[in-house]
Order: structure tokens, then C-alpha cells, then sequence
């Protein structure tokens, strides 16, 4: 998006649009790249070290507003006319709804990764049933029946299945 959002920029910047809107055009392309428009103020002798807040809004959310923010900069711009088809107003706005469309996908298939891992763990790791607590049953009994020196418990004694940190 930085690099798509840089073409449309000098698109608009060759076209002759007025100051105010490669301005505006310019702080909507520095909050999708995260960098800052305006420079930070020195230190005065009061506040010798003022204090940073970061600009950067790179959240995918944040991003895809502020790249639509410069789409409709250039669609109300009337001298933006640019031969290239991927950096017309139309093929932009296409471009925005397949990232919502994508964005979509990622989520739904997220939830269901989530789902799936719950899964997993509850049959790894559940009290009495889960195969972490079967496999020290296991052990526990070939240790009973054969003892620890017999050669079949040593292979099992070292098969290790344990809890992940924070699971119940």
C-alpha cells in the first residue's frame, strides 16, 4: 500500500492540483508510511527533553482510512487525470474494496484458527482425558508392571508432553 500510495501521490503532485490539496494529499501518504509531517519541536530551557508521541497508525484499519482519505482527495481533484489504469479513481476504489473483501476472509479464517487450536488443546491438554495426562497414566503403569529398569519404560520415560504457560 506505501508504494501503491506513493504512485498516486506523484500522480497528483504532476497533475498541477493546487498547494492545499498536495498538502493534505502529502499528510495523508506520511500517516500511511507512519512517518510525521511536522518535525518535532526542540527542547526549551523549561522542557529540555520533550516528551515523543508516536504518529505511527499502521494498523491495517488505520492504514486503509487514510489511504481511502487520499482516494477522495484525488476523485474531487478535477486536473487528476492520469493515463495509467491502476492509478485511476475507479481502479483505486477497486483496490479498496478487495483489501475490505481480503481483510474479511482473514478475519473469518482467524476465528476459525482460534477455534481449531481451542480444539487441539483440549485434547492435548484436558484434565484426566487429554493425551498429557494419558501418557503420564501410561508411564506410571509400565512403570508398575516392568520397572524402571526395563528397557521399554526407559523409551517411554522420556517422551515428554507438557502444558503451555497460562493454560488451565
Amino acid at each position: 500500500m506505501n508504494k501503491y500510495a506513493t504512485k498516486v501521490f506523484g500522480s497528483l503532485q504532476s497533475c498541477g492540483a493546487s498547494p492545499e490539496i498536495i498538502r493534505d494529499a502529502k499528510g495523508k501518504l506520511n500517516k500511511i508510511r507512519g512517518t510525521r509531517t511536522l518535525k518535532i519541536k526542540e527542547g526549551t530551557p523549561e522542557n529540555p527533553d520533550p516528551k515523543e508521541i508516536s504518529v505511527a497508525q499502521l494498523s491495517y484499519e488505520n492504514k486503509k482510512a487514510h489511504f481511502t482519505e487520499l482516494i477522495g482527495l484525488v476523485k474531487n481533484e478535477t486536473l487528476y487525470k492520469p493515463n495509467e489504469d491502476e492509478l485511476k479513481a475507479a481502479t483505486l476504489e477497486a483496490y479498496i474494496d478487495s483489501l475490505t473483501s481480503l481483510n474479511d476472509a482473514v478475519v473469518t479464517n482467524l476465528q476459525m484458527l482460534k477455534s481449531k487450536i481451542d480444539d487441539r488443546n483440549e485434547e492435548l491438554y484436558a484434565p484426566v482425558t487429554g493425551l498429557s495426562e494419558l501418557v503420564g497414566s501410561v508411564k506410571s503403569y509400565v512403570k508398575s508392571v516392568v520397572g524402571t529398569q526395563d528397557p521399554v519404560y526407559k523409551r517411554i520415560a522420556g517422551v515428554r508432553i507438557t502444558k503451555p504457560k497460562g493454560y488451565k
